[in-house]
């Protein structure tokens, strides 16, 4: 595992020795920025961090600043080690429920990475209409979804685009106001 792209291209990332995570496989992350397109400037929230990826992978391709948010101890634990070994500046890291962190966040986001267990299917839409509700969400943000199986439309959340890589999904979706 390693970041793709941007300042810190090729750095290897550390993954926990848990089945409590599975990261995003390089090829699957490259092909998920590609189809984000760029991202600098943009408010990032890594909700399920596990390693920390996909943030780290967004912070190397210049994004303002990356909310990481991971309730298990070794990932947790793996993610302070990667940051610490990327060396980039711009995030704020968070031990516990992601729903517990957003309670005190301000700034809307521009890109939301959702990668929960598979087995926590219906945390995408919930964290997703808590965002809404709390008003974490700018107009026009993206949401990509890392998924094993189908999902439920949701209300005001677009479908940009979908792609399929053996069993895994990537689907981005935006959020509109109206």
């Amino acid at each position: 595992m390693r970041i793709i792209g941007g300042e810190k291209r090729g750095t290897k990332l550390l993954s926990p020795n848990t089945d409590a995570i599975r990261p995003t496989e390089d090829r699957i992350k490259e092909n998920m920025f590609n189809l984000l397109g760029p991202i600098q400037g943009s408010l990032v929230l890594d909700a399920f961090a596990g390693s920390g990826a996909l943030g780290l992978e967004a912070l190397s391709r210049g994004a303002e600043k990356v909310y990481f948010c991971e309730k298990n101890k070794e990932s947790y634990q793996c993610l302070k080690a990667n940051i610490e070994k990327i060396s980039l500046k711009g995030y704020t890291m968070y031990y516990g429920d992601v729903y517990d962190a957003i309670k005190g966040y301000k700034e809307a986001f521009d890109l939301v990475f959702f990668d929960p267990p598979y087995k926590e299917m219906t945390a995408y839409w919930n964290l997703a209409r808590k965002l809404r509700e709390e008003n974490l969400l700018k107009d026009g943000a993206r949401l990509v979804f890392e998924r094993n199986q189908d999902l439920e439309a949701c209300e005001n959340f677009q479908l940009l685009k979908s792609k399929r890589y053996g069993k895994k999904w990537i689907d981005i979706y935006q959020w509109s106001r109206k």
